[in-house]
């Protein structure tokens, strides 16, 4: 029994170290993993400032976008009304003519003011998409407009 009991002693010191190294280590790992957490965390607020800044760029960039489209809009209903007035003083044949033509860009133009003030903000690639192709018909309008011969 003697044997025994020395035998014990061995084993329960070895389960002791064991159980000691494991805590320790343990310890030591969960300081690791908040430390990497705690670096997570401030990469991701980083990113999400980041994100928010974007955000804001973008939204400055379309309101900019916007107010130049409307002054542009507004430059054409200056136009269209000069040359409204123009075809007043025409003569009947030629005066119908001009008249649907400029009833024709008005309406184009009339259009394009709603696409606008309608318009969403919903991404990057959409606002992309939306400038192109209200820039497209702004300038084809601009072309139309300057070749109506009055």
């Amino acid at each position: 029994m003697k044997n025994l009991n020395n035998f014990k002693k061995p084993i329960f010191v070895i389960a002791i170290v064991f159980m000691t190294v494991t805590i320790f280590m343990n310890w030591k790992s969960s300081d690791k993993k908040d430390e990497a957490q705690k670096k997570l965390q401030i990469a991701m607020a980083a990113e999400v400032k980041t994100n928010q800044k974007l955000i804001l760029a973008m939204k400055d960039s379309s309101q900019l976008f916007k107010k130049e489209s409307e002054e542009k809009n507004k430059t054409y209903e200056n136009n269209l009304s000069e040359y409204k007035a123009a075809v007043s003083f025409e003569k009947k044949e030629t005066k119908i003519k001009n008249e649907k033509t400029l009833a024709e860009i008005e309406q184009k133009n009339n259009d394009m003011i709603k696409r606008l003030s309608n318009y969403k903000e919903e991404g990057t690639e959409n606002l992309e998409l939306f400038r192109y192709e209200i820039g497209r018909e702004m300038n084809e309008l601009g072309k139309s407009i300057t070749e109506t011969k009055i």
